[in-house]
């Protein structure tokens, strides 16, 4: 009784659709004014949904911007016969004689079913298939299926065969989020829609009817059935031999999981691209205009990524860290009880262009999606002496002019906390009164401090952001008298950007990593356009230079020392206590910046069994890199500073600098013990923020 009920109700449903067929061939005026004109007019197709893509430098694929629909088309041209014929067979047998709708095919479909018990095939042409996804929608009544017929055949009237076929093989979908054949060549198979077999075509073929149930992945058996299908109906048509059809069905395997052939935006460097993308206003004047331009308008999106520096730089982290998923254990966070990590960051800036070739941004994005190079602005200890020293350069200051650095310091600081404020040379680095070079290759604090105060500190800041920093007074970028010793916050990738400058003889190039956006079609929608701003004087720079250069010979950075034969300049940084420790630095073909800190938090960060220095793993982690990054160019020498006449004492007014007035320690007004690192010194504060150790 259940298989005459079964039989029953597939008689009925073909019945309808024979009906159908008959109500085609005298349409109602009804129907015919609510779809338009019964003589030939155009049908809007929308545009179809595409993938976007991300490039590398080099032209490799980086990644992918996709949402839902997974699509990319590709020409009919370029599509096996073997694949069109599989999806003929099984979707529409008659398409290349029909106009539209096939009352044949509608017969066909009916004397199936009631063989099968069920509804095996459909009755819809391609034609009838694409008005339904392009147009109507999946609505299922009367008077939506004979539109549908209507508007089949007014669109045979508007396109080509091979039109027609072409807009269904890239917009039908196959399940897994693979909207056309290329997606879903892909998805099952990992491999490209022109290097289908004709056993996998037919399983791609019977999976259009329905997708879901049919899933390969989740209904094995089903699928298998499937193929069997679509290889009988090759044979029916003639595609296949029976024979053939024999040895496909036992080759083709079936896919037990989705491939991901194309990498999605899950990196740090595809990501930032990602969210500059989504921001840019000349893609769309609202977010949801961008977002469908980037997820779905099929964008070409040209970058500047390098993956060899990425290697090269994640190598060089990789090999000085004690590292296992990015991160090195860094004690216990004593208020929680809870373990700390530590990781690090490194990224270039090329200084002639401004261009970033990589980003080790973190431990790995996909765990920790927070960019450490763009994001993650801390205090920079020593390195931030570089900004002091352009100021006295550009002030017309000597590398050989005499300054103070005898310590402990005490400055006056009225408006600021703490005041008195005191500077400490770490680990007894001091020269006592010697030239400004000297100075800068120990690295001493209380020099630092007074030629600070000397040049100016509002003058400091202004240096440093001309130069590429884009810290404000929120991120601590204040006239503090701890300004020199590196208090404020600034991310690895400004401080790249600033000393690129520096090695770009003083033209600030802005940073960037897209290089150009095109459309679809190859239409170019933007392009970046080199904005070279000459900043700071080529004098200025090169004594800058000259200074830096024999700190990586002489000074606190001889571990970055590239031993190779092509100079280099830098400067380390260690933030008190070891919290955060930098090595920033340049050649005339790229500028550097490697950090090594805390992950969510600062804290004393030990390696080695001490407390880390930016001269110790951050400059080698920088060597490292820097070699293997040069490694077969030619050797390019900076160009030459002027020599400036020099010698005079510079000194802070005795009124700001009290440290000559000084009792000794211990005595009635001595000065009061040095504050503990990170407690009542707050960056932003006037004269605040921890001090420098190197």
């Amino acid at each position: 009784m259940r298989i005459y009920s079964r039989l029953a109700l597939v008689v009925i449903a073909s019945g309808v659709v024979l009906a159908l067929a008959v109500g085609a061939m005298a349409v109602p005026a009804r129907l015919l004014d609510k779809a338009g004109s019964g003589d030939p007019g155009p049908i809007s197709l929308r545009p179809l949904a595409q993938r976007s893509y991300i490039y590398a430098a080099d032209g490799s694929v980086l990644a992918v911007l996709r949402e839902e629909e997974n699509r990319q088309s590709v020409p009919l041209d370029t599509i096996p016969q073997h694949v069109i014929s599989a999806i003929l067979a099984v979707e529409d047998a008659g398409f290349w004689v029909h106009d539209g709708f096939d009352v044949r095919g509608m017969l066909r479909a009916f004397r199936a079913n009631v063989e099968e018990g069920g509804i095996s095939q459909g009755g819809s042409t391609i034609t009838q298939q694409l008005i339904k996804l392009d147009v109507l929608g999946n609505e299922q009544t009367l008077d939506r299926k004979v539109e549908e017929i209507v508007l089949a055949s007014r669109l045979e009237k508007m396109m080509t065969k091979d039109e027609i076929l072409d807009r269904y093989i890239n917009t039908v979908y196959f399940g897994n989020h693979a909207y056309g054949i290329q997606a879903a060549a892909e998805t099952y198979f990992g491999i490209n829609a022109h290097d289908l077999n004709p056993g996998q075509a037919a399983l791609l073929a019977g999976l259009i009817r329905n997708p879901v149930s049919y899933n390969p992945v989740r209904f094995p058996e089903r699928a298998a059935a499937r193929l069997d299908v679509a290889l009988e109906r090759l044979v029916d048509v003639g595609a296949l031999t029976e024979s053939e059809a024999a040895v496909w069905k036992q080759l083709t395997p079936i896919p037990n999981a989705v491939h991901n052939v194309l990498p999605r935006a899950n990196d740090y460097f595809a990501s930032a691209v990602e969210q500059q993308l989504l921001a840019d206003k000349r893609l769309g004047a609202t977010p949801e205009e961008r977002f469908n331009a980037v997820y779905f308008g099929g964008l070409k999106v040209f970058t500047t990524y390098s993956p060899q520096a990425q290697a090269q730089a994640q190598a060089a982290r990789d090999q000085n860290l004690p590292l296992v998923n990015g991160v090195f254990p860094a004690g216990t966070d004593p208020a929680t009880g809870k373990p700390r990590f530590g990781s690090a960051a490194i990224v270039s800036v090329d200084p002639k262009t401004g261009a970033i070739p990589y980003m080790v941004a973190g431990p790995g994005f996909q765990n920790y999606k927070y960019n450490l190079v763009t994001q993650n602005k801390r205090q920079t200890g020593s390195s931030f002496k570089t900004f002091v020293l352009a100021t006295a350069m550009e002030r017309n200051y000597s590398p050989d002019d005499q300054i103070d650095g005898t310590g402990p310091c005490l400055f006056n600081n009225p408006s600021g906390t703490p005041n008195p404020y005191p500077a400490e040379n770490f680990g007894g680095a001091t020269r006592g009164v010697a030239n400004i070079t000297t100075q800068t290759l120990g690295s001493v604090n209380c020099a630092y401090v007074r030629l600070g105060l000397i040049v100016g500190l509002n003058n400091v800041v202004n240096m440093a952001q001309r130069l590429g920093v884009r810290s404000t007074a929120a991120d601590g970028l204040a006239a503090n008298q701890s300004l020199p010793l590196g208090s404020a916050g600034v991310t690895p990738l400004d401080m790249a950007s600033a000393y690129a400058t520096l090695a770009n003889d003083g033209v600030y190039n802005p940073p960037y990593i897209i290089n150009k956006v095109e459309d679809r079609n190859g239409r170019v929608i933007f392009q970046h356009q080199p904005a070279p701003k000459p900043v700071i004087s080529p004098r200025t720079a090169r004594l800058v230079t000259e200074i830096l250069r024999q700190n990586v010979t002489s000074g606190t950075g001889t571990a970055a020392a590239l031993g190779t034969g092509q100079p280099a300049a830098g400067k380390t940084g260690t933030h008190t206590g070891s919290y955060d420790a930098w090595f920033v630095g340049y050649t005339p073909y790229l500028a550097t910046a490697v950090w090594i800190g805390g992950l969510g938090a600062q804290f004393t960060i030990r390696l080695g069994g001490a407390g880390i220095t930016g001269g110790s793993y951050p400059a080698r982690i920088w060597g490292d890199f820097m070699r293997a990054w040069h490694a077969g160019r030619p050797i390019v020498q900076f160009a030459g500073a002027p020599r400036v006449p020099g010698g005079r004492m510079l000194a802070v007014p005795p009124s700001i600098d009290l440290s000559a007035r000084q009792p000794p320690p211990g005595q009635p007004g001595a000065p009061p013990p040095r504050p503990q690192p990170g407690r009542d010194r707050r960056p932003g504060r006037p004269g605040g923020g921890p001090g420098d150790q190197d």
